[in-house]
């Protein structure tokens, strides 16, 4: 029986004046927390059912049907009736990881805040935080922010991401992979839950995400645990998803965008899925990259030099980094190649005292006179599956033209801005050592009477020969590109030991003419003949002013690849005097062997 002090009709208005506080509580809190909590609307509905319920009980109790009386036989006496005492219910503890105290959040670039136990530490791994109580914590909660390409397919983006995740599970250890759940919830987010084997040195993991694109840019959360300590930390996802809240997601996201372009200017580069900063280095013009999982790290760092890197300063800036690397445990070169005289590669793998043996690729090249380096590095195992996003970001690494000087520093040096591009040669018939350049006028103003120095050096950077270039056209606008070509003898350097040639602009002048018009290439031909000569016919249209009885023609070679592989430019005389929107039939030689050309540009102008 119910004692006296805890009737039905107090039990009945206890629920109630429970019943409204949580209805209170519940409106007070923002939709989102509504539509992410259904249990709470069950709360409600089970504390109702039971009102209801416990409110018939109390009109049955109140309203007893009489009962006839009983007659005792006296020689039955019943016994003295006795209170039963109220059943005692022990509560439910909360699980430890709800004891535990909460700390607000903030993410450097104000992309989003949340509440995370306060003894777990951020990490940016690039493209979101990673919270853990140590660093090898197996128990990590990671919030995701990570911008999609423009032209993304937001549901496509997301199945990348996960199909990517899952590759590298099963890659760990397929059999113990496991997908548990992958649904897309009422308000659009896509939730999946899988166990598997996130690290090889871990324990087995599971797994729970909840993900969705918002502004272009990939949101969320996952929560992973070892599988055998699931139970213990899952009632912490309801709190952290509650407390996940995105800010100003467009401002952040076109202040990261994919197409990453460096605080400096000087380089841009494509971040693939998965990927994103983890740290920039404005000062040193570097920026370091990270996949999602922190395996694999990319970094670019670019140099301005006040000339073009020789071969020497490339292996010198590789050492730099190695350090002494080659002295740790394990250290194994797997490749060492220099592909030109303008790039160097060299690929190891070492023994790491925290995360076991790491293989890094670096790269060290010459674009001008900057010098850039490049460094890939990811645990040996997983190396196939972080290859196309390494080989996407080096392809897509793009070095930016300069800004052209002030007018104050054009004023004060006559080549400033002025800028030479990747040097060509080979070895003609005959003995003679070709040379050719384009040469980029930066400047805001049109040049006249540019030389050159053309240096030659040997493998062991020795200089064997230095020859000048003078300008063969008239003029070279200002943003225009022309192009050097020099021959040198055996008898001015001995050629066959030649490794590689620098070109350094001397001197130039200013003018204030205009660049006079070029010529029109109307068509033609090429053929390599026997003697292995690159013979191209073209037909020009004069379309300059005035009439032109010489011309300064400039041929353009390409390999199969579709790189320029030679720049034949020097001045010649016409056949006849060409007037004003005439034609003139030319046959250009470039002396050989050639071999895998492909194609072919002419450029006509006005020589000086």
């Amino acid at each position: 029986m119910i004692p006296q002090t805890f009737s039905v009709e107090y039990i009945v208005a206890f629920l109630f004046r429970c019943l409204t506080k949580l209805s209170r509580s519940l409106a007070s809190r923002s939709r989102s927390f509504t539509n992410r909590s259904p249990r709470n609307r069950i709360l409600v509905a089970t504390t109702l059912f039971l009102v209801l319920l416990l409110s018939a009980c109390a009109t049955v109790v109140s309203t007893p049907t009489a009962v006839p009386p009983t007659t005792i036989s006296p020689s039955v006496i019943p016994p003295t009736p006795t209170d039963t005492p109220f059943p005692t219910q022990t509560p439910t503890p909360l699980p430890e990881i709800l004891t535990v105290d909460l700390a607000s959040y903030l993410s450097p670039d104000s992309a989003f805040s949340i509440k995370v136990p306060a003894s777990w530490r951020p990490t940016d791994i690039g493209g979101g935080i990673r919270f853990q109580e140590t660093e090898f914590s197996p128990t990590s909660v990671t919030a995701h922010f990570l911008p999609l390409p423009v032209t993304a397919d937001a549901g496509a983006y997301v199945s990348d991401i996960i199909s990517q995740t899952y590759s590298i599970v099963q890659y760990n250890n397929a059999d113990n992979f496991l997908e548990l759940r992958d649904e897309i919830m009422q308000n659009g987010h896509r939730q999946i839950e899988f166990l598997g084997q996130l690290d090889p040195a871990n324990p087995m993991a599971h797994v729970l995400a909840e993900l969705w694109v918002e502004s272009n840019t990939l949101l969320g959360l996952s929560l992973t645990a070892p599988a055998d300590n699931w139970a213990q930390v899952l009632p912490l996802w309801d709190l952290l998803i509650e407390s996940y809240q995105p800010k100003a997601v467009d401002v952040v996201r076109n202040s990261l965008g994919l197409n990453y372009v460096h605080p400096s200017g000087l380089f841009t580069i494509t971040v693939p899925v998965g990927w994103g900063i983890l740290e920039e280095f404005p000062e040193k013009d570097e920026v370091l990259l990270s996949d999602v999982s922190g395996y694999a790290q990319f970094s670019v760092s670019a140099n301005e030099m006040t000339r073009r890197p020789t071969p020497s300063d490339l292996a010198t800036a590789l050492n730099d980094i190695m350090g002494d690397v080659t002295q740790q445990e394990g250290y194994e070169e797997l490749r060492n190649e220099e592909p030109s005289v303008y790039e160097r590669i060299l690929q190891f793998d070492v023994l790491t005292a925290d995360d076991g043996f790491y293989r890094t690729e670096l790269r060290a090249m010459s674009d001008g006179n900057r010098l850039v380096t490049t460094s890939f590095n990811a645990p040996p195992h997983d190396w196939e599956v972080f290859a196309p996003a390494y080989e996407l970001m080096l392809s897509s690494l793009q070095l930016a033209l300069d800004a052209p000087p002030d007018e104050a520093t054009q004023d004060a040096d006559p080549v400033a801005g002025i800028k030479v591009g990747e040097p060509m040669s080979y070895l003609a018939r005959g003995g003679r050592l070709w040379v050719s350049a384009p040469i980029i006028n930066n400047r805001t103003r049109s040049l006249k009477d540019l030389t050159a120095a053309v240096e030659l050096y040997d493998e062991n950077d020795t200089l064997l020969a230095a020859e000048s270039w003078r300008l063969g056209q008239k003029r070279v606008g200002a943003g225009a590109t022309t192009f050097l070509t020099l021959n040198i003898g055996s008898d001015v350097a001995p050629i066959k030991k030649a490794s590689y040639a620098l070109v350094n602009i001397v001197d130039a002048k200013d003018t204030d003419k205009d660049a006079l018009r070029l010529w029109g290439y109307e068509g033609g031909s090429a053929n390599i003949n026997n003697a292995g000569d690159a013979v191209l016919s073209v037909t020009m249209r004069n379309a300059t002013n005035g009439i032109q009885k010489r011309i300064y023609i400039v041929a353009l070679l390409y390999d199969e690849n579709g790189d320029l592989s030679f720049a034949k430019a020097a001045p010649r005389r016409l056949p006849h005097a060409v007037p004003p929107g005439e034609t003139v039939n030319l046959k250009i030689t470039v002396a050989g062997p050639h071999s895998g050309l492909t194609g072919f540009d002419i450029i006509g102008e006005v020589p000086r």
